[in-house]
């Protein structure tokens, strides 16, 4: 993911919880993050761009938002345990990393907030949200597998880069129906 990408997607997923932030001052907040993968160099741009969201929004880690870290090391047997770990805790809300995460956080909590960043799910097709007009449940979140918006993602790259050709590639997931 690119750095501008990651920090608008991020700076949306904070915008809530700034705009509760201002209604009843700057309380502390916790946030449950769960992982699927191993925390490696590739997340810290993610992560930085992250902790800034917040930053903007009137969070500062250590000072009035906690942040709690699961990472199930790409043990998708972690992930049942490591989600009721955050539901334990009394997060406020969840940030799902993929959607081995996602799904499992799901399972575990209809009542908390989750914020997914799932780049390889169509969220309607898995079962995440009954539709993209009214998603309903407790799931908000980033969704890039969305074959219907690729005409909208080519006019929003014409638009920041003016080009008299584009190309794009795309490989699209094989379902099976049962």
């Amino acid at each position: 993911m690119s750095k501008l990408a990651t920090v608008v997607v991020l700076l949306l997923l904070a915008a809530p919880l700034g705009v509760e932030a201002q209604q009843q001052g700057a309380s502390h907040r916790r946030i449950g993050v769960l992982m699927y993968q191993t925390m490696t160099d590739e997340f810290v741009p993610l992560f930085a761009a992250f902790r800034e969201g917040l930053r903007q929004a009137g969070y500062v880690e250590g000072q009035n938002v906690e942040i709690a870290w699961q990472d199930a090391r790409g043990r998708h047997d972690r992930l049942p345990a490591l989600a009721a770990e955050l539901v334990r805790l009394k997060v406020d809300a969840i940030f799902a990393v993929g959607p081995q995460a996602l799904k499992v956080a799901k399972s575990t909590t209809g009542a908390l907030p989750i914020v997914a960043i799932d780049l390889e799910s169509d969220p309607v097709a898995d079962g995440f949200v009954a539709n993209l007009a009214r998603p309903g449940g407790n799931i908000t979140g980033v969704f890039l597998d969305l074959p219907e918006l690729m005409g909208k993602w080519l006019e929003l790259m014409r638009d920041l880069i003016p080009a008299p050709r584009v190309a794009a590639l795309w490989a699209q997931r094989l379902r099976c129906l049962r």
